[in-house]
């Protein structure tokens, strides 16, 4: 299949158009549902993604300078200099939240220069290098509230017309590789499906082709321009175009932010190394000198520490300074189909078995709320505390947590606190660091609607009115306005 065909490049938009919404804007969400994708698209697609072009393998480049990747971005942005009101809201935003940029250049340190060698090789904008800061805070094993999950924030059907296979031993959406690829060959589908408009394309791929197709044609038909700032799309979807522009516009400037961006060597971090047995990847990492934590952080779409059966080839990710070591280890280390009893469930829950800590109920628990807080299930909850069915919890009660496993949202960090490689890419401005919020894996924008107040808002997402009023640089004395947006760093 010719690749550059519109034949082609309609077939793999068309493929992925029902799954779409798993691209979400799921760093700093609004509130609004998902935008409808579209179920009568105005052509007629294929059902299968048509297979991607031969990629070279390798993550280093030779263009590689061994300077810092955001410079290098910088001199490759295409939308340089945009003066519009929403980039500059955006720029604003971004003023009032610098931890957001400290925390997402620390995250995506790993991974920053592989994504702009991909960008550079395919002759792409440099700026969509900084989509992952808001899809994802550049985490790679995120998986949001609504299930899209990687740096890329796919959803489970879309990864899999992408060619992201999900099995109880691996999750492709997570692979750093694999799912910046797929990334990639959607939104150069999306371009050459909108005229060549990167903007339009981007905008595409957060509200789907279709949404943004009816925008197209609804201004064509009033005889109004059809290129993005022309279009009547739903906010979030602006918002995400303007942000994307105003964070190459704080990269490319020297300034107060431009020092959050902290210096990522221009140079491969990592390196790709092929299994073709089964493997223990703890043993690996032993015989390799690699900590666990490292190899967690380049390899989260391996969903326990075993690779399961091996048909063919699979790619591991390794730091390019223990490649040598890994490849001697993967050569002597035998096939190993000691395959784990539980191997779809988290090795962290696995290890954690059998043991149980205690947990003392706070205001708004519930039965439910706890279990989810702590990644267990109802029901164990139940059974393990001896509750009733429909238990009514009483404030200061202590519960046995079963798997005695810390909840991935911690409960409470200093927002001046220096965040491990797993905390969240986010945190609240500085100037009122003493009302941290809560770790977690979702900032939301929430739209306040009629008849809202911190209260009420407050009592939604279990945080306190003084975290509102920090994270919002608010005063008690103000009025809430319908359609106004209010910062959440949720707990849950």
């Amino acid at each position: 299949m010719d690749w550059g065909s519109k034949q082609a490049i309609r077939g793999m938009v068309g493929a992925v158009v029902m799954g779409l919404s798993g691209c979400s804007y799921d760093f700093v969400k609004t509130d609004a549902p998902p935008a409808p994708q579209t179920a009568s698209a105005p052509r007629s697609e294929p059902t299968e993604v048509p297979s991607a072009p031969v990629q070279n393998t390798s993550a280093s480049t030779p263009n590689a300078s061994g300077g810092d990747v955001w410079e290098r971005l910088s001199t490759r942005f295409r939308y340089a200099g945009i003066e519009h009101a929403s980039v500059r809201k955006e720029l604003q935003w971004f003023e009032a939240q610098p931890k957001v940029l400290e925390q997402s250049s620390r995250s995506a340190a790993p991974y920053l220069h592989f994504v702009a060698a991909e960008l550079e090789r395919r002759d792409m904008p440099a700026e969509l290098a900084l989509l992952p800061i808001l899809e994802s805070g550049y985490r790679p094993g995120i998986k949001s509230r609504n299930g899209a999950a990687g740096l890329w924030q796919f959803m489970r059907d879309t990864g899999t017309r992408l060619s992201l296979p999900r099995s109880k031993w691996y999750d492709g959406r997570k692979d750093v590789v694999a799912s910046t690829r797929a990334a990639l060959d959607y939104l150069a589908a999306l371009h050459e499906r909108f005229d060549r408009d990167w903007l339009t394309a981007l905008a595409a791929y957060n509200a789907g082709w279709g949404n943004i197709e009816r925008a197209v044609e609804m201004n064509r038909r009033r005889g109004r321009p059809t290129d993005f700032w022309a279009l009547d799309l739903k906010p979030e979807t602006r918002q995400l175009v303007a942000r994307t522009l105003a964070l190459a516009e704080l990269v490319r400037h020297e300034g107060p932010l431009r020092k959050a961006f902290q210096a990522i060597p221009d140079r491969p971090y990592f390196a790709e190394l092929t299994l073709d047995k089964p493997t223990d990847l703890r043993a690996l990492t032993v015989q390799a000198g690699i900590s666990e934590d490292d190899f967690k952080a380049l390899n989260p779409g391996f969903r326990t520490w075993h690779t399961g059966p091996v048909s063919g080839g699979i790619n591991l990710l390794v730091p390019v300074a223990a490649m040598e070591a890994a490849s001697r280890a993967v050569a002597a280390l035998t096939p190993n189909e000691d395959f784990p009893k539980l191997a779809d469930e988290s090795d962290e829950k696995r290890a954690a078995s059998g043991t149980t800590r205690v947990y003392t109920v706070r205001s708004g628990d519930s039965v439910w709320t706890i279990a989810n807080r702590h990644k267990v299930k109802v029901a164990d909850l139940i059974s393990l505390n001896k509750l009733a069915k429909k238990p009514k919890l009483k404030l200061g009660q202590k519960l046995s947590i079963p798997g005695g496993k810390t909840p991935d949202h911690n409960e409470k960090i200093a927002a001046d606190a220096k965040p491990a490689a797993k905390t969240i890419a986010a945190a609240p401005k500085a100037a009122k660091a003493q009302h941290a919020p809560v770790v977690n894996n979702d900032v939301v924008h929430y739209r306040v609607r009629e008849g809202d107040s911190l209260w009420t808002i407050s009592r939604r997402f279990k945080v306190t009115i003084e975290q509102l009023l920090s994270w919002n640089n608010l005063e008690h004395t103000q009025q809430l306005r319908p359609g106004q947006d209010i910062l959440v760093y949720s707990p849950t």
